[in-house]
């Protein structure tokens, strides 16, 4: 199933994924910035997210068909290409719609990347850790790079100079990841389903457990996502101003970066599930901080457990997925069930929202919480690697 992953390859794959995943993590400055340069609404903001997140969607959606198929060190060469290409059309756009556009194309070229990054880790021979250090890369990219631009490039340069920087960065890391980055999979399971061998019969009858891992994290994913997208709108609830929050907000964004160095070192030395479903139970103890507590210290408190040690249960979800998939492309669906569950949830979530109240937010994650640990149990429980 796994082949012993040289480090240099690993660290190819997450500077894929980092360079996939600037855009995203760089949104509120990025975002904000066009706002001002173009005079959108918040409506007109919304949108252009969208656009960016239905591209990344489209490729993430479909990897499932094309992954086995292209050339994994090319597809990510076209993908760099691609997204930094994009992105400059992005910082010259003349008005909102062509702008539009170019986030949409923005987000094809950063699927492509992320996805390639995640099936390269996907196979690596200590999975849990892998994607560990994965997720600590571009967290950390991403931090450095939303810092740089919400204190100096967008006050200086503005909209054109955030998107010509985050063009640059997403075609350095990129580039850099092209080289180390293997043709096609280099595991001894080839990712076709092919019908025959009794061996691939067995394959198939344990998909279950890969898609129901897929599922859990899509539930997981999203009612966290749920918690982050209201996360600076719930302050004034806690008795915060706006310009606390946002430095609440950075300082959370940090710790997740480190969260993720704790299965990088850890692995699996306890095993997969103590940590993963310690992790998790945190989470729900951060949902519990917020319903009941009022002040800072509440909040701070909600916002580390929830959101600011999300890489640590993150990495074992995904490493629990990836050793279920012999075949690996399920596990290449990856992004696809994140990029759902972050556009879904919140959609829901805010649904149900009243304004004034967000006990029913906290509900909703803290039931997604236990349905999607209790999943990712049974897939623990029936696989050979718990």
């Amino acid at each position: 199933m796994s082949y012993r992953q040289p480090t240099a390859v690993l660290l190819a794959a997450s500077g894929l994924s980092a360079a996939g995943a600037l855009v995203f993590n760089g949104a509120p400055a990025f975002l904000a910035a066009a706002g001002l340069r173009y005079a959108l609404s918040d409506e007109q903001v919304g949108w252009a997210g969208s656009s960016y997140g239905a591209g990344f969607a489209v490729v993430a959606l479909t990897s499932f068909f094309w992954i086995a198929r292209l050339n994994w060190r090319r597809l990510a060469l076209l993908s760099t290409v691609a997204a930094a290409s994009s992105l400059a059309a992005c910082a010259l756009a003349p008005g909102q719609a062509v702008l539009m556009v170019a986030m949409f194309a923005t987000g094809l070229g950063c699927g492509a990347l992320y996805t390639v990054g995640n099936a390269v880790v996907s196979e690596n021979h200590d999975p849990d850790r892998a994607y560990g250090v994965k997720m600590s890369i571009e967290t950390f990219v991403g931090v450095a790079m939303l810092v740089a631009l919400s204190g100096l490039i967008a006050e200086r340069w503005g909209f054109r100079g955030v998107a010509l920087s985050i063009a640059g960065l997403a075609g350095l890391c990129g580039l850099l990841g092209v080289r180390g980055t293997p043709v096609q999979r280099e595991s001894g399971v080839p990712m076709e389903d092919g019908a025959g061998s009794g061996s691939r019969s067995g394959i198939r009858d344990h998909h279950w457990r890969s898609w129901l891992g897929l599922a859990a994290l899509l539930v997981w994913f999203g009612g966290i996502a749920a918690i982050w997208d209201f996360l600076e709108r719930m302050a004034p609830t806690f008795g915060l101003s706006g310009t606390v929050a946002t430095r609440i907000t950075l300082a959370i964004l940090v710790s997740n970066a480190f969260s993720g160095l704790a299965p990088a070192i850890i692995g699996d030395r306890w095993g997969r599930v103590p940590p993963l479903a310690f992790a998790m139970l945190l989470a729900l103890v951060g949902v519990l901080a917020l319903s009941l507590g009022h002040g800072i210290y509440s909040y701070v408190a909600g916002a580390l457990l929830t959101y600011g040690l999300l890489s640590l249960p993150l990495s074992y979800q995904m490493g629990l997925i990836a050793s279920s998939d012999a075949t690996g492309r399920i596990a290449a669906m990856i992004p696809a069930a994140m990029s759902l569950g972050g556009a879904i949830a919140p959609a829901v979530a805010g649904s149900i929202l009243d304004g004034t109240r967000y006990t029913p937010l906290y509900a909703f994650t803290a039931t997604t919480t236990l349905v999607s640990l209790a999943a990712f149990l049974l897939v623990a429980r029936v696989g050979p690697k718990n």
